[in-house]
């Protein structure tokens, strides 16, 4: 499997979700990075104990419709009780999503966040619901080139731009509304376009975190060490991965600086 991007690891991943692609990116099996025709995926995570302290499980299910889009994302509580649901609609120019959230005095929709997309099916635009305003720009390969975040009231909060080589994402710039650099991001890929190392700069070019991957012969990626720069280095991550025959990760443990075991996440999958 080639890893065609980031795991989705809540809080820890290197690319904020302003400055990393995904943003003009549709909810599928590829944004998911899901081989074969997945069905649904549950996904548990069970933090373990930390000096006598114990955490809560958490759990989520998404579901996918036949031709790959996410269909519904149900988050659960520790005793399995579903506490939130994001249904998607999907129309001819994009699809949007409404977050159904259980409270004391029953369920709460939020107002609805539409994507729409132009004829290269990435995502031109998105209104309303939580989150900034999106407005993508692309190259004549097709390739998102930028990407500018407004609030509400039209103000722009962020610019990001993209650079390429070799239809993969090299470096990714992110820019303030006065065109001040606040982030970078640099990648170093192999030659089948896989991701080897990442390095997160602040606006002064100051090396801050760092990501690099492993893989197996299949292309499987293996383990995925997050450092961050300066001592001591309390935000060391490792993660390391097992697969099922398709090439879908179904375990996975994280370890924090120490070599601790710190949260171990299981997914069951079904498959069409």
């Amino acid at each position: 499997m080639m890893c065609k991007q980031l795991c989705l690891i809540a809080g820890l991943l290197l690319i904020g979700a302003i400055a990393h692609a995904q943003l003009l990116q549709q909810d599928n099996w590829y944004y998911y990075n899901l081989n074969g025709k997945v069905k649904s995926y549950t996904e548990t995570n069970t933090p373990q104990p930390i000096n006598g302290t114990s955490f809560k499980k958490t759990k989520r299910t998404v579901s996918f419709t036949p031709g790959g889009n996410i269909a519904k994302l149900e988050t659960y509580d520790d005793a399995g009780n579903v506490i939130a649901i994001r249904d998607y609609d999907y129309k001819n120019k994009g699809y949007s999503f409404v977050i159904k959230t259980k409270q004391k005095t029953g369920w709460v929709n939020s107002t609805p966040r539409v994507y729409t997309y132009n004829d290269r099916t990435h995502t031109e635009e998105t209104r309303g619901g939580n989150g900034p305003d999106i407005k993508g720009w692309y190259n004549n390969r097709g390739e998102t080139d930028s990407a500018y975040l407004y609030t509400a009231s039209g103000n722009l909060i962020q610019k990001v731009r993209h650079r390429y080589a070799g239809g993969h994402i090299i470096a990714t710039s992110v820019y303030l509304p006065n065109g001040a650099l606040a982030e970078q991001y640099v990648f170093q890929l192999d030659s089948n376009g896989r991701k080897m190392k990442e390095q997160k700069y602040d606006g002064n070019n100051k090396l801050k975190t760092t990501i690099s991957h492993k893989y197996d012969m299949a292309g499987n990626e293996t383990q995925f060490r997050e450092t961050e720069s300066g001592t001591p280095n309390t935000g060391a991550r490792l993660y390391t991965y097992h697969y099922d025959g398709k090439g879908n990760w179904i375990y996975r443990e994280e370890r924090n600086q120490a070599n601790k075991l710190v949260n171990i996440t299981e997914r069951k999958l079904v498959y069409y």
